[in-house]
């Protein structure tokens, strides 16, 4: 993760430039759903979901949705969230 520290960081930095991105990503590592809990309108969540799985950072696995890069989960798990795991 070391190495690519910076990579992870700018791409961390373009998704939470939005509200609904951001949101997004950590309902997905919470739970695999997005729509989970949320007081945002709902058509909010599906055009980030959508804009999400258009660059390739998200991709449904059948019974949600999970980050296409590993290594950017454990980033987020981490460095963003806080959590050993």
């Amino acid at each position: 993760m070391i190495s690519e520290n910076n990579y992870l960081e700018k791409l961390w930095d373009e998704i939470s430039n939005k509200k609904e991105t951001r949101f997004v990503i950590l309902k997905i590592i919470e739970t695999k759903k997005p729509y989970t809990g949320i007081e945002t309108r709902g058509i909010n969540i599906s055009r980030a979901v959508n804009e999400l799985l258009g660059k390739g950072i998200l991709f449904s696995d059948g019974s949600g949705y999970t980050l296409s890069d590993p290594l950017f989960e454990r980033f987020i798990r981490e460095r963003i969230l806080k959590l050993n795991n």
